[in-house]
């Protein structure tokens, strides 16, 4: 039988955010003001200079931040030479939140969305310091639900490095190639997600698995403490759905059971349920609906609305 475990919120967590430009406005306030998008100005006015929304800028020969780590989530994104611009820029304007749980993560889109305006204001480059990529420029933000496929996390692979995998597409459970996690829950009060052992003709699968949980978690990084959690956590097609910001179930059938595992405070290993008899890359083969092997993305719907969550 799965274990119960512990889970820790945290009261205060922190976000940060680069940019890097040639130029920086002697004025950091007003960059922020003629710039920043509607919905976040007058909160972003009244928290600026507070834990809730620092601003402060270095000349990049001194600064705090090490970018040289920072990568693009595409190649594509790198073709004009963003990170080339990114790690020779002379100046490095960094902007940082500290939030209570509460405050998640609708504080971090008003930084983001400072952070943003500071980016246009100086035709910069913007990274998310905590999760080491380069983030795209934005369409309008309009204030609505908060879309964790927004960039807010990304799922990090680690495998068999430059060796060619050993097995074919068709192979449901040749390799156990692939360790994928989360980065960016954390910020949000919660654990990072892992799941191992997986083969690399699952790797879309079991991301998809780990974007969905990582959805279901999220409304418990709002409060903070300590709590009992089952170990076993039910994965459905409305999670899967909201991740994207859409509405509409992903799949119509029963919800998918996964068993949660903790490693440490800070990450849970995500596995089949106990009394799934087969390998994990069996269980992702025969367990989950279709369309977790397809869908590599999708649009989410407009959402009118400032808090919606």
């Amino acid at each position: 039988m799965t274990e119960n475990f512990r889970l820790t919120v945290p009261d205060r967590t922190s976000w940060t955010f680069v940019v890097a430009a040639e130029q920086c406005p002697d004025d950091l306030p007003a960059a922020i003001f003629e710039h920043v998008a509607a919905p976040f100005a007058t909160h972003a006015m009244r928290r600026l200079g507070d834990p809730q929304l620092t601003v402060s800028a270095r000349p990049a020969a001194g600064s705090p931040w090490d970018l040289s780590k920072i990568t693009s989530l595409d190649d594509e994104d790198d073709r004009d030479g963003d990170l080339a611009y990114l790690r020779s820029a002379d100046w490095n304007i960094g902007v940082s939140a500290t939030l209570p749980a509460l405050d998640r993560p609708f504080g971090a889109r008003i930084a983001r969305a400072a952070a943003h305006a500071l980016r246009e204001a100086t035709d910069g480059i913007l990274a998310d310091y905590d999760l080491g990529i380069v983030l795209p420029t934005p369409q309008q933000d309009d204030g609505g639900r908060f879309v964790l496929a927004d960039d807010w996390i990304i799922t990090v692979y680690t495998g068999h490095g430059n060796s060619p995998c050993p097995a074919g597409d068709a192979d449901i459970d040749g390799c156990a190639c692939l360790q994928l996690s989360t980065r960016g829950m954390q910020r949000l009060g919660l654990p990072e997600l892992r799941m191992s052992g997986v083969a690399c003709v699952h790797d879309l699968a079991a991301t998809n698995v780990l974007r969905s949980l990582s959805r279901r978690l999220l409304p418990l990084g709002i409060t903070h403490g300590t709590r009992v959690m089952p170990g076993e956590a039910l994965v459905t097609g409305g999670d899967f759905a909201e991740y994207w910001g859409t509405d509409d179930p992903m799949w119509n059938d029963g919800p998918v059971p996964v068993q949660l595992s903790p490693i440490s405070s800070d990450l849970l290993e995500v596995r089949p349920p106990d009394d799934y008899p087969g390998s994990v890359n069996e269980w992702l083969w025969d367990e989950l609906p279709p369309v977790v092997h397809e869908l590599l993305g999708c649009d989410p719907d407009p959402t009118p609305g400032f808090y919606a969550s």
